[in-house]
């Protein structure tokens, strides 16, 4: 019996050490798919690649192996037991989905599949899509295939095939999670989505994290979408973000006109935004600020051209 159980341990260590060996080549693949080795690196260019790639990592460092613990963490829930660290039910989840064992697994999926909380599946279907393991993916599948799905249940099917789309460079997946998501989320624009309650802002800022991390045409026109809906600093800072996804043409126009014309808020997000351009016009705007008479706005602008010759020189 004991050789049977150090046998059962030593598997489940054996396919911990492979999940995070699977991670590792999957940061380094995607490192040198979406970052450039050229001379003229500007890092502010690539802020939305340096974040899916910090996001794995981050993954990678909470994640832990001790199964034992899980196991304790997953009976509290069953027992609806609260302290200071583990409040309800999301930080439970949050929890036990940094385990990487067979019982965490099982556990996500129990919720899933059971669990009432349109809210519980919706963090569960996303931190089991986390562990990236081809397996599960069978099940989110299936649970996609669900006669009558919510606007949550969907924004979390969204956010887990872009999790395994552009974690895994799966371009088909991508593709679903981008249908997913166009039906819900322009949506949000209004504040009387029924059925909705103080999670709201959680699942808008879902669908603005799942659109950056896709990148592309799709992320340009949802951003451009929410330009309309916004004015001032918070207008320039959506620009900022377009410009962040690689459209300069539309949003340096917005920058310029802040620069000149703006709040000193809206200097600020127009400086971040031509950092991400980042052509020759764009830093002598920059340039032109560091000897603004606002403290804040000169000694941004002057960190801004720093690190970027600093990153230059560092390739």
């Amino acid at each position: 019996m004991k050789k049977i159980t150090l046998i059962l341990s030593l598997l489940g260590v054996l396919i911990i050490v492979n999940a995070q060996t699977e991670k590792s080549k999957i940061l380094e693949k995607l490192r040198l798919e979406l970052l450039p080795q050229t001379e003229d690196y500007n890092p502010y260019q690539y802020a939305r690649e340096e974040h899916i790639l910090s996001i794995l990592e981050f993954r990678k460092e909470i994640e832990r192996e001790d199964c034992e613990n899980v196991k304790e963490l997953i009976e509290m829930f069953n027992n609806n037991i609260t302290d200071g660290i583990y409040r309800d039910e999301i930080d439970y989840i949050r929890h036990i989905s940094r385990f990487q064992c067979k019982e965490a697994y099982d556990f996500l999926k129990t919720q899933i599949l059971n669990n009432p909380s349109e809210i519980t599946r919706y963090y569960s279907i996303m931190f089991l899509a986390w562990s990236l393991e081809p397996a599960h993916l069978s099940l989110i599948f299936e649970y996609a295939k669900r006669d009558s799905l919510s606007v949550k249940d969907n924004l979390a099917l969204g956010s887990a095939f872009m999790i395994y789309g552009v974690y895994t460079s799966n371009s088909e997946l991508k593709a679903k999670a981008i249908r997913l998501l166009d039906a819900v989320c322009y949506d949000f624009s209004s504040d009387t989505i029924p059925g909705f309650d103080s999670t709201m802002d959680i699942l808008r800022s879902g669908c603005d994290a799942c659109y950056f991390k896709l990148g592309g045409k799709a992320a340009i026109k949802y951003y451009t979408s929410l330009l309309g809906q916004r004015e001032g600093f918070r207008k320039v800072a959506i620009a900022s973000t377009i410009a962040e996804l690689g459209e300069y043409e539309s949003t340096f126009p917005i920058f310029v006109e802040a620069i000149h014309r703006g709040t000193a808020n809206d200097i600020l997000c127009a400086l971040d935004g031509l950092k991400v351009i980042g052509s020759v016009e764009a830093l002598r705007l920059i340039e032109e600020h560091t000897h603004s008479k606002n403290e804040k706005i000169s000694k941004k602008a002057q960190e801004i051209l720093k690190n970027i010759d600093k990153k230059r020189r560092e390739e």
